[in-house]
């Protein structure tokens, strides 16, 4: 009976030791740089990343999760055209729902480089390329 105490008192303390030694570092994703609005924003290359890495926006806006649904096949035929707005592109949905500044959407945003390179896009016309 006391061994056995002995064996569940090491086994428990074991644990809490693995536990407290363990350590997190969060890292933050990568900041894009800084777009050249003159240089062409390519929707394939540029911006349907902005929704999928780590997960962003595809966590939740997939195929058949909450619309629209964002990954890389069917990203443009759900934004282009009911969440762009050509004439006034800062109007767009797709660029102001998730803006770091805007207090529509609650979950992810995008950094500031992202909406800028999202508003960029739609500036440019929003071309499926």
């Amino acid at each position: 009976m006391k061994m056995n105490w002995i064996k569940q008192t090491l086994t428990a303390f074991s644990c809490v030791l693995l536990m407290v030694s363990c350590e997190y570092e969060f890292i933050e994703p990568a900041e894009l740089p800084p777009l050249n609005p003159e240089d062409t924003v390519s929707f394939a290359n540029i911006v349907v990343p902005i929704f999928n890495t780590d997960s962003k926006c595809t966590s939740c806006h997939n195929t058949g999760g909450t619309p629209p649904d964002l990954t890389p096949t069917n990203a443009y035929n759900n934004i282009v055209p009911p969440r762009v707005d050509l004439d006034s592109p800062e109007s767009s949905i797709i660029y102001q729902y998730p803006h770091p500044s805007g207090s529509m959407h609650t979950w992810k945003k995008y950094t500031e480089a992202e909406a800028q390179t999202v508003l960029i896009w739609i500036q440019q016309g929003a071309l499926n390329n």
